[in-house]
């Protein structure tokens, strides 16, 4: 068991955690309160890698080129501040350990994106790390949004409808 697994699990995350990637400039916050109740330059480095790696994809798909990228902020699982310098491969798995796929979705409306993004904040109690939230907020690429934490949320009954339309989004 210990030379079949234990050591071959050990060898592989260690090939991973040596394969340097990329090099960051910053500290990388993907701390879980900041991700999941504000922007964080972890969480935008993420949405614009899904943004650039849909475009690169979507002609051999068919699909026209996507505006925006969406990561849900519950999807970021790092939980830490990743200092500047190298990262790994590793970290990336750090970072996304869940398989998602990068999808592009045609034909959103003004209407619906309204809604999708007062959904993203619903749950936001404050402002900053300290404001709370779910793995529901948006880290996003290709625009930017203006939030007021102090208005009123979007909630949604049982079944999925709209039971208080939300004014958050500015």
């Amino acid at each position: 068991l210990q030379s079949n697994v234990v050591d071959s699990v050990s060898a592989y995350v260690a090939d991973l955690a040596s394969n340097i990637i990329a090099t960051s400039e910053v500290e990388l916050d993907g701390r879980r309160n900041s991700v999941r109740g504000m922007e964080t330059n972890e969480g935008n480095m993420i949405a614009d890698a899904m943004l650039w790696q849909a475009n690169k994809n979507a002609a051999s798909f068919g699909a026209p080129n996507a505006d925006i990228g969406i990561q849900n902020g519950g999807g970021i699982r790092n939980n830490n501040l990743i200092a500047a310098g190298p990262i790994s491969e590793l970290n990336t798995f750090d970072m996304l350990p869940f398989s998602n796929f990068v999808t592009i979705v045609e034909d959103i409306t003004p209407d619906r994106f309204k809604e999708m993004m007062e959904n993203s904040v619903s749950r936001i109690t404050g402002n900053g790390p300290s404001g709370g939230g779910t793995g529901r907020f948006a880290q996003i690429a290709g625009f930017s949004i203006v939030m007021d934490s102090a208005a009123t949320a979007l909630s949604y009954d049982v079944n999925g409808n709209i039971v208080q339309a939300g004014s958050r989004i500015i």
